[in-house]
């Protein structure tokens, strides 16, 4: 029975997959994708480049920007999407081979992305499938990172190249990457007595690539709001902030965090990145997330969506602690039968491979209604335009049921959204773009 169950955890497994890749169909444009669009096809890549280097963040000049823009220009959006959609995937797949080892196995891999992909489903539409803005969160660059990082015959040259583009490419990969070259280099020394040089090689390279994107002059134009603040206030702040973006966090990963645990119980494993000892590792663990929440805590900013690597952090540290007191509890206690959860292992998986595949079959539905509502409102404003109008007012979308890749960003008389409906002007090149009153027909 148990050989029966497994192969059906198998094709549950590959089902999921071609769902996952599926949803890509049911992506469009949305938020600032209409602006960003504009300006990359009515410019070349460079001076794209160049212009958000000046104006942003600087973040869009890294390799894996500059990707995207290329990706942007030539390429359908389902199409980049689909892309995205198997870059995280495989960066799942990174993962699993860093908790499991040589154990690594594709339904293994899909557990690690049923535990991102539900417990974090309010972000998930803007980690892969914002178009434009789901680049600054590098699956693929920092998991290949931490593969090297973690190999016994870790090749130097490859690992600082990977250092320096993960601090280029923004500040979510740069701390996650900063953090566990830090907090290995700290370890290695309390283990062995010794401090490994080349890690103080890639804490260099990490922060000169974070350095490029630091001077950008559009950061010193996001960030003047901090030089108005005294010291005292500053610290002030980073501690309230600190607080409040703790039990804020919590609140919104508490589904992630259950089933972190919950596969923690199910799995034999022990991951490669912190130290045996628990107190050790609890304060290894403990260090790394105060450090991503950091920049957070100055920015005073609080989006979900920024948070992943506190997640991923959290991933690992809590599976690490829910099978080292696991082994723990099967040493000392005689009344908890751990081999009845042995054996129901894989009916337990089976369960949550059924349950994930139709979490996926609904959001299909959900996606596709919404999908058709921009078909509809894109032909309605194509036409108006071939008529020779170029103001007019449009239909807000309905995401009242909306799936979890699309975000309810969209065109507002909301004076901060108004980026939305400027952009959507310069997209599809008309002079005045409005949302029509609830009761007015199209």
């Amino acid at each position: 029975m148990q050989d029966i169950v497994k192969r059906l955890n198998f094709f549950f497994s590959l089902l999921i997959i071609v769902s996952l890749l599926s949803l890509s169909y049911w992506t469009f444009p949305w938020a600032d994708d209409y602006g960003i669009f504009a300006l990359i096809r009515n410019n070349d890549i460079l001076s794209t480049a160049k212009y958000f280097y000046l104006n942003w963040d600087g973040r869009i000049i890294s390799p894996e920007g500059l990707f995207m823009l290329f990706t942007y220009k030539y390429l359908p959006v389902k199409l980049t999407i689909l892309i995205k959609s198997l870059v995280f995937i495989y960066s799942m797949y990174l993962i699993s081979k860093l908790i499991f080892k040589s154990k690594a196995s594709l339904i293994n891999m899909i557990l690690i992305v049923f535990i991102f992909f539900f417990g974090l489903r309010s972000s998930v539409s803007d980690m892969i499938y914002w178009t434009c803005g789901s680049y600054a969160y590098s699956f693929l660059i920092i998991l290949l990172f931490l593969h090297s990082l973690n190999r016994k015959k870790e090749k130097s040259i490859w690992v600082i190249i990977l250092a320096f583009l993960l601090g280029f490419a923004g500040p979510n990969n740069f701390l996650i990457a900063f953090s566990i070259i830090l907090i290995q280099f700290f370890n290695n020394y309390i283990e062995n007595g010794t401090f490994q040089i080349r890690k103080v090689k890639y804490l260099i390279f990490s922060i000169l690539g974070f350095c490029m994107i630091l001077i950008a002059p559009g950061n010193s134009k996001r960030g003047f709001n901090l030089q108005e603040l005294s010291l005292p206030n500053l610290i002030n702040k980073i501690l309230n902030n600190y607080t409040q973006y703790n039990f804020q966090l919590f609140d919104d990963f508490k589904i992630f965090i259950l089933l972190c645990v919950l596969l923690g119980l199910i799995w034999d494993i022990k991951t490669q990145l912190f130290s045996k000892n628990i107190v050790k590792e609890f304060s290894f663990f403990t260090i790394v997330y105060l450090i991503l929440l950091f920049p957070y805590a100055i920015a005073e900013k609080y989006e979900i969506r920024s948070f992943w690597p506190n997640a991923l952090i959290l991933l690992l540290g809590l599976i690490n602690l829910t099978s080292f007191f696991k082994e723990k509890a099967k040493k000392t206690s005689q009344s908890i039968n751990f081999s009845l959860l042995k054996k129901l292992k894989p009916y337990l998986i089976l369960a949550i491979l059924l349950f994930f595949f139709f979490y996926i079959f609904r959001q299909h539905l959900k996606a596709k209604e919404v999908h058709h509502q921009f078909l509809v409102r894109e032909q309605t404003i194509l036409t108006k335009k071939k008529d020779g109008l170029t103001n007019f007012c449009i239909k807000e979308l309905d995401f009242s049921n909306r799936s979890i890749i699309h975000s309810s960003k969209d065109i507002s008389e909301i004076s901060y959204l108004n980026y939305i409906g400027e952009g959507m002007e310069k997209y599809y090149e008309v002079d005045s773009l409005w949302k029509c009153p609830e009761n007015k027909n199209k």
